[in-house]
């Protein structure tokens, strides 16, 4: 490059003094020639470039919590956000009302069913208590039924037992009688028959007397009835209370089950319909649109992206350099810095590096993606904040996507590069001409 750079020079001169015809006009180029060759080959004798820089920075995504419809959309594309602007405003849709509805109902059903197996426990229970209070009116008189027949019984045996004595005594006269030829021997055997009819009537009533007692007993001990049709009714209906009262306590635990479970997650519907009724994201810093939200009144889903925002505020350059120069460089070295398209110069430090194979996971995506290349190592460049205000900045996306120069200088082409500097400066200087300020450091940002 520099040799066909001296050629077209030559030329020039070489057409210029044929014209011309003065002598004067070569001695005087000499001078610029030499300070041309300088700026071309001094970069590469005092230090080395970077193969890819661009101007990056993160970008922050705002997505939907929840689904609903944009009723306010972000600003345009490049407009400038500041921090604490909000940047859209995302009312939820009507789904989580129906579901609040529906829960409510739900709620205030097993609230009623609750209350009914109440009511109806409370019926069951009032019957049986009738019930019950039946059986001990059944058991009274039962209790006096059987006392009566004992007291018939009791009477029966008495009399069966003087029955008894009185015969006794009159078979004993007939026997006497018999002996003295007095009394007919059919009239005695009359008297022994009617005899033993009478102790089978005292014994007959003795054991009818001894089954009542033992029945008087049981009803006492028990709470046993006897065999009345309404009794044996009375004990059916209880039998089959008790089995619809234990139906009616389980059916009455499952719905409180229920309505325990529905009332908390009522109150945490509500809450999150509260929370997530309207969604305004606030900017956390100073930035421009990078990607605009749909226009109002537009569905979104849950977890959608909505729009981005470029984060002016960390601005940082993306570097590429070849590996061979991987331990001249490490944080905090300078470089000099020149936008493409821009005649100033600024000094920057880095801040971070990585290889070529190395893989980051990174939280926030950058506006810029460029795939890795091997051979070639990752460094960043740390560089001033934007100002999205100016109205340049925010149609340029604050710089970023910009391609830039990037220069190192060698620690050992310091000196050299000092004194061709000044060298430079003299020729220029002698000749009038203003002085280049090429990957020069100074105090001016972009």
């Amino acid at each position: 490059m520099s040799a066909v750079f001296l050629r077209s020079c030559n030329s020039t001169l070489e057409l210029s003094a044929d014209v011309i015809g003065n002598r004067t006009v070569r001695v005087l180029a000499i001078p610029f020639l030499v300070g041309a060759v300088a700026s071309i080959l001094l970069p590469r004798a005092t230090g080395f470039a970077a193969n890819y820089a661009v101007v990056n920075a993160p970008v922050l995504s705002v997505t939907a919590p929840f689904e609903g419809s944009i009723q306010q959309a972000s600003g345009a594309l490049a407009s400038p956000v500041v921090p604490g602007d909000v940047l859209l405003d995302l009312r939820a849709t009507r789904a989580s009302e129906a579901e609040i509805a529906r829960l409510e109902a739900r709620k205030q059903t097993l609230t009623a069913q609750l209350a009914a197996i109440d009511a109806e426990i409370l019926r069951a229970s009032l019957l049986e208590a009738e019930l019950v209070e039946r059986l001990k009116v059944e058991k009274r008189h039962a209790l006096d039924r059987i006392r009566a027949r004992i007291s018939v019984l009791s009477a029966d045996r008495d009399a069966a037992a003087t029955r008894v004595e009185h015969l006794q005594r009159q078979l004993e006269r007939a026997e006497f009688l018999s002996k003295q030829r007095a009394l007919p021997e059919a009239q005695l055997e009359k008297l022994r028959y009617e005899l033993q009819e009478a102790y089978h009537h005292q014994a007959r009533a003795a054991a009818m007397l001894a089954a009542e007692n033992v029945a008087l007993g049981i009803v006492n001990a028990a709470n046993a009835l006897d065999a009345s049709d309404l009794a044996s009714y009375t004990r059916q209906r209880l039998d089959e209370l008790a089995i619809k009262h234990s139906d009616l306590k389980t059916r009455r635990a499952f719905n409180a089950a229920d309505l325990a479970a529905v009332t908390p997650l009522l109150q945490a519907t509500k809450d999150e319909h509260r929370r997530f009724q309207n969604f305004r994201p606030i900017a956390p810093a100073s930035g421009v649109v990078w990607k605009a939200s749909r226009s109002a009144r537009t569905a979104v889903s849950v977890g959608q992206e909505i729009m981005q925002v470029l984060d002016c505020s960390r601005r940082y350059i993306e570097v590429s350099v070849n590996e061979r120069f991987f331990d001249r460089i490490a944080n905090g070295s300078v470089a000099t810095v020149r936008l493409r398209g821009s005649s100033e110069t600024f000094s920057a430090s880095v801040v971070s590096l990585r290889g070529s194979a190395v893989r980051v996971a990174e939280a926030e995506l950058p506006a810029i993606s460029r795939s890795e290349v091997l051979s070639e190592f990752t460094l960043y460049i740390d560089i001033d904040a934007a100002d999205p205000s100016d109205p340049g900045m925010a149609t340029a996306f604050c710089d970023v996507g910009r391609s830039a120069e990037v220069w190192f200088k060698r620690p050992t082409g310091v000196a050299l590069d000092q004194f061709v500097g000044r060298v430079h400066s003299w020729i220029n200087d002698s000749l009038g001409l203003a002085t280049t300020a090429d990957f020069q450091p100074d105090s001016k940002s972009p």
